[in-house]
């Protein structure tokens, strides 16, 4: 007889729905799904084992996500991941990479989904570079969770990309827009993060007092 594989995890239903509600196209809704998401997490840290699995989790799912086409999904995992690498140091960039290595792969892809693996890869580094880690990690300084670098923008989300054309010409006017929109969709998670720090501001505020 083989050996009986490990029982997969089970994970709360309100901690799997901020992953759905991440890619809504309300960006209050993903905001709010980003920090439901964080402070699960931060719960399970009074559990044996329970941040590691959940935080695990999550960096997985987010960077997997990325590549994704649904409407507002990859503004809301790069955001969430964004807050994940604040939040919470013990998640390695270096197993951010990997993931992305392992998730978002161009070679042999076809071109709509070479296109939408290559936007993932640019959020994720963006989510990496605004999440302050890799400043932290040049001069040496250890992560600390919690830490919030103001990085903020202020456009609304831009209109949904359309498939690149087979005429030469319509691909330059498609590569045109697609760098608009990322440029859009850059600018937006931008201002959802602004959103996520102003609430953690008034949180500490509302403690203080």
């Amino acid at each position: 007889m083989g050996s009986k594989r490990a029982p997969a995890l089970q994970f709360e239903k309100p901690f799997l729905q901020c992953f759905w509600d991440l890619a809504s196209l309300d960006t209050a809704a993903r905001v709010a799904a980003t920090q439901t998401l964080v402070s699960l997490i931060e719960k399970q840290s009074t559990e044996p084992g329970g941040h590691t699995h959940h935080l695990r989790y999550s960096v997985k799912r987010l960077v997997r996500g990325l590549s994704s086409s649904r409407d507002g999904a990859r503004q809301g995992f790069a955001l969430a991941l964004l807050e994940i690498l604040r939040q919470f140091p013990s998640a390695e960039l270096v197993d951010v990479f990997s993931l992305m290595d392992e998730f978002l792969p161009t070679a042999g892809a076809a071109k709509k989904e070479e296109r939408e693996t290559i936007f993932g890869i640019l959020f994720g580094v963006l989510a990496v570079m605004r999440s302050g880690r890799v400043g932290l990690l040049l001069s040496g300084k250890p992560a600390v969770g919690g830490q919030s670098n103001g990085a903020a923008g202020s456009s609304a989300f831009g209109s949904d990309m359309q498939p690149m054309s087979d005429s030469s010409d319509e691909e330059e006017a498609g590569d045109d827009e697609d760098d608009s929109d990322a440029s859009d969709e850059s600018d937006a998670m931008s201002a959802e993060n602004a959103s996520v720090d102003e609430d953690d501001s008034s949180e500490e505020e509302e403690e203080e007092e």
